[in-house]
């Protein structure tokens, strides 16, 4: 029984049968009848056909033990005919110390690297997160799959024909344990790097989306001039059929900043870092009431930059709906437990108070008037953040997207919108917002007050 299973004492994650007689959520019912499916055993293309009992099972004992609601795999199995591309920072920098312990490394690293040191490199974190993150993808039929690097010209496909899941995952263990037994030197050319990667996926765009990965330990050779033109490329680019996701191998505020900026300013965008940094900042802003696993940070690896609105949401400032809060865990919660969250939350009640009853009935939070105008003007000042080039860290434009709420409430604006209009908001849609200049008022900063008023 997992830590989460004896704190919660209502769900058991692992064999998806409810403990006091409750029937399956719908998140997790329509994951198994995915998984048992016909079509779904068949898209594995095995000479002998998949057994989806057998595959449930497989996939419900990793998610058991690494502490994953039953209610993500849903999310996992949707990527199912996605194509997908990491991309490894091979610098001469990853071979730094990073801030896992050798200790919390998976099986995989027992005996690679110089094992005399406390601490994985950066490299060695990065092939330890691949081989726990290939452990999960083994088990979705995807389309190709690629490994390619910054600096070395290899290029590696990942063949899964004919492979079973656990066929799958040997042989995709083994071509990552040996690919990562080149040292890594050179620079960081990211922008170039990005470039190639969403040319080469334009031949798969007729079938389904690329998900975009890149591991990475910080700033691009290029500088501040290249993170701009970075930006410029993720806004551009087609959002919907290249999701990115950087995938930090640093706790260096100063290197990483950048990546977490963009998530705010570009559509399906995701960043995040090692899994203690990374739970830190979700209880930051989620609060304590927000129970955040390993497997949590696991699935968001993988599928963040696709669900922008429940697993790439953790860690943004506004509370989750309860419908959102039930479709992740995978069980309804009451009306108790979802206020016990909420006021625990460090912003619900200071920042969106007023409106509890909508975060009980909308399905997502950015279908509130009140959250779709704080992320519109916190992307904006984010955003002029990178152009102007500077690196400090965004509570600064919190507080102020925050008062450019409170201030728009005070004036009654947002009882002009209609809650729920929105439908499934993307970070890059125009919403109605109110004509508000305070966010403006607030930094200094007049171009946000026209980026708030765009519909």
């Amino acid at each position: 029984m997992s830590r989460d299973q004896r704190n919660e004492g209502v769900y058991n994650y692992a064999s998806a049968e409810p403990v006091v007689g409750q029937p399956l959520h719908k998140s997790v019912q329509s994951a198994v009848d995915k998984m048992k499916s016909e079509t779904y055993a068949n898209a594995f293309g095995t000479a002998q056909p998949v057994n989806g009992d057998a595959l449930f099972q497989g996939l419900s004992d990793i998610f058991n033990q690494q502490e994953i609601p039953l209610g993500l795999m849903n999310k996992l199995l949707n990527l199912d005919g996605y194509s997908m591309h990491f991309k490894i920072d091979d610098s001469g920098s990853m071979t730094s110390s990073s801030s896992l312990p050798r200790k919390n490394a998976s099986s995989y690293m027992q005996g690679v690297g110089d094992t005399r040191k406390e601490m994985l490199t950066r490299w060695e974190e990065a092939e330890n997160r691949l081989h726990i993150l290939f452990d999960l993808i083994s088990f979705v039929p995807t389309g190709s799959i690629t490994l390619s690097f910054l600096n070395r010209r290899e290029m590696i496909i990942l063949d899964r024909a004919q492979k079973s899941p656990e066929e799958f995952a040997a042989y995709a263990h083994d071509k990552i344990k040996a690919t990562f037994g080149t040292r890594p030197a050179g620079e960081t050319p990211i922008h170039r790097n990005m470039q190639n990667m969403l040319q080469q996926a334009l031949p798969n765009q007729n079938a389904r989306t690329t998900m975009h990965y890149l591991l990475t330990d910080g700033e691009p050779s290029g500088g501040e001039e290249e993170i701009r033109n970075i930006k410029e490329l993720l806004k551009k680019r087609n959002a919907q059929c290249n999701p990115f996701t950087f995938l930090c191998c640093s706790n260096d505020p100063g290197h990483t900043d950048w990546m977490h900026e963009l998530e705010e300013v570009a559509p399906s965008v995701a960043a995040l870092r090692n899994f203690l940094a990374e739970k830190d900042e979700v209880l930051k802003d989620q609060g304590s009431a927000f129970r955040y696993t390993y497997g949590f940070w696991l699935l968001a690896n993988i599928a963040a930059a696709v669900n922008p609105n429940d697993l790439d949401a953790m860690d943004q400032h506004a509370p989750l709906t309860k419908l959102t809060i039930e479709n992740l865990y995978g069980r309804e919660i009451t009306e108790a437990e979802y206020r016990r969250y909420f006021d625990k939350h460090p912003n619900a009640n200071r920042v969106f108070g007023p409106d509890y009853e909508l975060f009980l009935t909308c399905e997502i939070a950015r279908q509130i008037p009140s959250v779709a105008y704080f992320d519109r003007v916190l992307a904006q000042l984010l955003e002029n953040d990178i152009d102007k080039g500077e690196d400090d860290t965004d509570e600064t434009e919190e507080r102020a997207a925050e008062q450019s709420v409170i201030d728009a409430r005070r004036r009654g604006e947002f009882s002009r919108v209609k809650a729920g209009m929105f439908g499934n908001t993307q970070q890059s849609s125009y919403v109605p917002i109110p004509n508000y200049d305070s966010a403006a008022a607030n930094t200094g900063d007049q171009s946000v007050a026209c980026a708030c008023t765009m519909v």
